[in-house]
């Protein structure tokens, strides 16, 4: 299965959906995720220290979750050919 970039905003809409008190198998219907990426999302964000409440979704944790889905971490420095170019 090919890597599908997860855009901050379905996140952040997610986690909202979640603390303004839906249930996981309510903002899956309402967002057309499946119930294994909510519960995804909603760990990620716990471990990242979301404590629950509204006010504490940021789009700033939104995308933190997202980095931690990229499938490879940013490359910091060029490769030998890219520094050849």
């Amino acid at each position: 299965m090919a890597f599908r970039e997860v855009d901050m905003w379905e996140i952040f809409e997610v986690l909202r959906r979640i603390a303004a008190g839906e249930t996981q198998a309510a903002a899956a219907r309402g967002t057309g995720k499946d119930r294994k990426t909510v519960r995804s999302y909603i760990r990620r964000a716990r471990e990242l220290g979301w404590d629950g409440s509204p006010e504490a979704v940021t789009e700033a944790l939104a995308g933190r979750i997202q980095q931690s889905l990229r499938p490879v971490a940013e490359i910091s420095s060029l490769g030998p050919s890219e520094e050849r170019l």
